[in-house]
């Protein structure tokens, strides 16, 4: 009775037209499919291969409407630039061009909201799919990677699923679920998977390569939270996306910070290890003698363990061009204000203890001559080192000066950096009022 009255709302040669049209494409998709090898034994109708499916994605261009043609076309450029690491770029764009016709052409707010779910899952598998190149390529464990892009698969079935579902006008009702064909996992097949990881087998132990890898990954990622960040209006709050540029945030904003301590440590490495090891020999010649004086720093730390294999690392710079790594360089400013902290320590505990003994001497009487000559000895050895300490504090505030300023810049850039990613992140977090 529901579809009745719904032809009532059509006039009837357009109602006709509509009827001729989908039983044109659906058997335009079966003739298809029946010539290639997507048949299984029983005779059901199978996408299970990228050339299958890129066939019946192309099958249904003929009769969708303009936004689900938009649609059809960034699935294909997907299956299409996915393998080529130099038009990865140029489908990000694309598949946001192609979000911004169908958008304009939907007819109704239901439509634009299935497009903009469509978009974004089919979003999510380009990701994943070049994702899981990169790990193949650099990675022992390649499991992961053929997991990885199973799942990529399975984001564009969706994805086309969803679309193959908008092909067909309602006037079809339920009948439409019978003329699909049955979608399998294009990328969870061992031969399509032989077919987009096997020929990108690198030759091992080519750090150089592995490197430049990682590089286009971060290149390809960067631009997408660009692209997204421009597009986020037209996109929309969703969980998904939300959920997943934030773990791609988290993994772009640590290797960033990576990076830009490894340039610190090929300044130190390259320009200022002298400077740095002057530090070490005058920081230990500082300990010996401070520490001789018998009871003084007994209970003192002089430098905490951090510090002391950071001091030994670039000891080894300044004798045998040992490169400073990521962590040592990050530790350097905090280690030595912990060291900082233990000095300033000691000095107010010769500043007590000197205070100590001139009450001492202050309460003994004139006769106690004798005493008042060994408590100002005291006085005088604790005035030595407190010295010595005074200049071990300064030593050590010009080191940290001069970390601070080759470190600070980079602390810097990498909080705008990391405000610039989270940013693009909270865009598309979806607030559940």
């Amino acid at each position: 009775m529901a579809l009745k009255d719904s032809f009532k709302k059509l006039d009837l040669s357009k109602a006709t037209n509509v009827v001729s049209s989908v039983t044109n494409t659906i058997s335009q998709t079966v003739d298809k499919l029946r010539t290639s090898d997507s048949k299984t034994e029983e005779g059901e109708l199978t996408i299970d291969s990228v050339d299958s499916l890129s066939g019946y994605l192309q099958s249904l261009q003929a009769d969708a409407s303009p936004c689900v043609m938009m649609a059809l076309q960034s699935q294909l450029q997907v299956l299409k630039y996915v393998q080529s690491p130099s038009m990865m770029l140029m489908a990000v764009d694309n598949i946001m061009l192609c979000l911004h016709k169908a958008l304009k052409s939907a007819e109704d707010e239901t439509t634009k909201d299935n497009l903009k779910e469509t978009f974004t899952t089919l979003i999510q598998s380009f990701i994943f799919a070049v994702e899981a190149k990169l790990r193949y390529e650099i990675d022992s464990a390649r499991e992961e990677s053929i997991q990885l892009l199973a799942e990529a698969g399975d984001l564009l079935m969706s994805s086309v699923t969803s679309t193959a579902m908008m092909v067909v006008p309602v006037a079809a009702g339920q009948k439409i679920g019978h003329v699909l064909p049955k979608m399998v996992n294009v990328f969870a097949q061992n031969a399509e998977q032989k077919s987009f990881l096997g020929r990108l087998i690198m030759v091992k132990g080519k750090k150089a390569l592995i490197e430049e890898k990682k590089a286009e990954f971060d290149k390809t990622l960067n631009y997408i939270f660009e692209t997204l960040d421009n597009y986020s209006a037209m996109i929309g709050p969703s969980i998904q996306l939300h959920g997943m540029l934030k773990r791609y945030a988290d993994v772009l904003v640590e290797r960033y910070t990576i990076e830009q301590y490894d340039s610190v440590a090929k300044q130190i490495n390259d320009n200022d290890a002298s400077r740095l090891g002057s530090y070490v020999s005058s920081i230990e010649k500082d300990v010996k003698t401070i520490v001789e004086p018998k009871g003084l720093l007994n209970k003192l730390s002089m430098i905490s363990a951090g510090a002391n294999i950071l001091f030994k690392t670039l000891d080894q710079v300044t004798k045998s061009h040992t490169k400073l790594n990521y962590e040592s360089v990050r530790n350097i400013k905090r280690s030595l204000q912990s060291d900082l902290e233990g000095f300033e320590a000691q000095l107010a505990k010769y500043d007590a203890d000197i205070a100590k003994l001139n009450d001492e001497i202050k309460s003994l009487s004139i006769v106690k001559h004798g005493r008042k000559v060994e408590l100002q000895k005291k006085i005088d050895s604790i005035n030595v080192e407190r010295d010595k300490m005074n200049q071990t504090i300064l030593d050590c505030k010009q080191r940290i000066n001069y970390v601070t300023d080759i470190i600070e810049p980079i602390n810097e850039k990498v909080e705008q950096y990391s405000s610039n990613l989270y940013r693009i992140v909270n865009k598309f977090e979806f607030v559940i009022k």
